[in-house]
């Protein structure tokens, strides 16, 4: 699991944290949501130390994550920004996937298995030989999700992975992720600015100004949707109309996807 305890971290110019307590259980699916500046990104860049935290303590599977040990930290954590290009080296996908398990010295036997399982694993399948900056956007970000797994990432971060796809890529991209999330093999913790895309999220936390605003499962947090337009979050289109039905008695409960609206909408 991960246990971050008083944390405390900010820039020259604002403190992001003062004080911040939150923990993630191995195997769960956690979004973070919150409004430009609430600390989502910083926060994922603590945990695999990117920023030096000022004050806390971060423990990643019982190892607290110091200056001497963020290289044994690393092996446990990978993480996705939202513009995969600034993290490729390999020439071909399948170098870049093969890269991380060359630095650990995996025999090449057992490294064939492994890219070959997951090129497969997260549809990539015919693009081995091509230029990972040659990829569409989603074909980037699931070469960058697969070196990832390649190298056995207990903790999988996605900051933003899906911000700069298109509709079609994010709708391919969330089905992956939903699928490594089933088999809860690993913790997979999602930044995303798209709150429809959390729907599916074992627990939703949202963040502002640094604090916890609200955590719990999608459904229960969007329930105090007020509490979320209040910090200039836009609800997805299906809670903000099934939320007016409700409360006109029309249909019996909150909707978390357009499905759900329209089955409760003929029920």
């Amino acid at each position: 699991m991960i246990e971050i305890k008083n944390l405390t971290f900010g820039y020259e110019d604002k403190l992001v944290f003062d004080g911040f307590d939150l923990t993630f259980q191995k195997g769960d699916f956690v979004a973070l949501i919150g409004h430009n500046g609430s600390g989502k990104s910083t926060l994922s860049k603590l945990l695999v130390g990117l920023e030096v935290a000022q004050g806390g303590e971060i423990w990643i599977d019982g190892i607290q994550l110091t200056a001497e040990n963020v290289d044994v930290i690393r092996k446990k954590v990978g993480i996705v920004f939202q513009n995969p290009d600034n993290q490729f080296v390999g020439a071909t996908v399948a170098d870049d996937i093969a890269f991380g398990l060359e630095n650990r010295q995996v025999p090449r036997a057992e490294m064939v298995v492994l890219v070959d399982k997951y090129i497969k694993q997260m549809g990539l399948a015919g693009c081995e030989e091509r230029s990972p900056h040659h990829l569409s956007g989603g074909q980037k970000q699931r070469t960058a999700i697969a070196g990832a797994l390649a190298v056995g990432a207990d903790f999988l971060i996605l900051d933003e992975a899906t911000s700069m796809l298109d509709p079609t890529g994010r709708r391919e991209m969330m089905q992956h992720i939903r699928q490594l999330a089933t088999d809860k093999q690993r913790t997979i913790i999602m930044i995303t600015h798209h709150l429809d895309e959390v729907v599916d999220a074992d627990r939703l936390v949202v963040l502002h100004a640094g604090k916890v605003l609200k955590s719990g499962t999608p459904r229960a947090v969007f329930e105090q949707s007020d509490a979320l337009e209040a910090v200039g979050l836009e609800l997805p289109f299906a809670v903000q109309a099934s939320k007016q039905l409700y409360e006109q008695s029309i249909i019996p409960h909150l909707c978390l996807t357009n499905e759900e609206l329209i089955q409760a909408l003929w029920m």
